[in-house]
């Protein structure tokens, strides 16, 4: 369609700039699949070998509340980035205009929408009102403590290669440079149902924390001060902080190691042919110490259910 122009000339509108959702869910090979594992072999098994015959309801809730999340924390920095001077870069490319990425609560909704599963669409859909809140809490909250950071980096996927066989990956939620001291610190994004203080120790001991430190120390070398963990509570009064998360270098330090100790436990159970509904199981595991049970406590207790 021509429109006229000046002096009577036909102009041709120029096409929508196509708008960028990012992506915030996990990496491709990253640490939760691992992370799994390590806490209960069954587990692992029903969440990744029996997904089509088991559905652990409380997991999903739980990945598509942390996923939502994740995506407006991803729209807010990046288009706070956006706005900088030399704008922000992402996939390749040097964003300098905000509206380029999605508002937030508008990136959530078609994050929502576009879930492949159709009962994670309806958990997000009953999710979207309480993390709403929760997150205008959190912009209030971080306005000023925000104010004076560089925004880097937002859901950097980085990657490497463990004993010449295994990939392994990360997403840095957030990147963020103090322009004051040059110094560089990796934010990851947690929720949770618990204060801050006390859910801190669930993380710290953290095969993702430790990759997350080896990563960035490759990638930012001295300049890397450290990671802080920046909690979202999802309970009234809504509590916030960000956290010192460099308690366990030593970890960090054998995470090669522990890949591919893990790694090839994995391949050992499915090449063994046995059957992941008898996977090993890690009864010190199945209640928290807060006695909340496993989500998959009853297939454990009672067995496979009777089709």
């Amino acid at each position: 369609m021509l429109l006229p122009g000046p002096a009577g000339l036909l102009l041709t509108p120029m096409a929508p700039v196509e708008q960028i959702l990012i992506n915030a869910g996990p990496s491709e090979a990253g640490s939760h699949r691992l992370e799994t594992f390590l806490r209960c072999p069954q587990f692992f098994a029903y969440q990744y070998d029996l997904a089509d015959e088991v559905d652990l309801e409380q997991t999903r809730r739980g990945l598509v509340r942390g996923s939502l999340m994740h995506v407006f924390m991803a729209h807010h920095y990046a288009r706070k980035g956006a706005k900088q001077p030399k704008g922000l870069m992402h996939d390749g490319e040097c964003v300098k205009d905000p509206e380029r990425f999605y508002r937030p609560k508008d990136a959530m909704r078609l994050a929502a929408s576009k879930m492949s599963r159709s009962g994670d669409r309806t958990i997000a859909e009953k999710l979207l009102p309480e993390i709403d809140e929760a997150m205008v809490a959190y912009l209030a909250w971080a306005a000023s403590r925000d104010s004076t950071l560089e925004v880097v980096a937002v859901e950097q996927q980085v990657k490497t290669i463990v004993a010449n066989t295994w990939k392994y990956t990360a997403r840095l939620d957030l990147v963020v440079r103090n322009p004051r001291t040059d110094a560089y610190y990796v934010w990851d994004h947690k929720g949770t149902a618990q204060t801050p203080h006390t859910a801190v120790w669930d993380y710290l001991m953290s095969l993702q924390v430790a990759g997350i430190r080896r990563f960035a120390l490759a990638t930012y070398g001295e300049k890397f001060r450290g990671i802080a963990l920046n909690f979202v509570g999802w309970t009234k009064p809504y509590k916030f902080d960000r956290l010192d998360a460099n308690r366990a270098p030593a970890l960090a330090s054998r995470m090669e190691q522990i890949i591919a100790d893990t790694e090839t436990s994995i391949a050992s159970l499915r090449n063994s042919k046995r059957s992941p509904w008898e996977w090993p199981v890690n009864p010190t595991n199945c209640t928290d110490r807060f006695g909340g049970r496993c989500e998959a406590w009853d297939l454990c207790a009672f067995g496979r259910p009777r089709m």
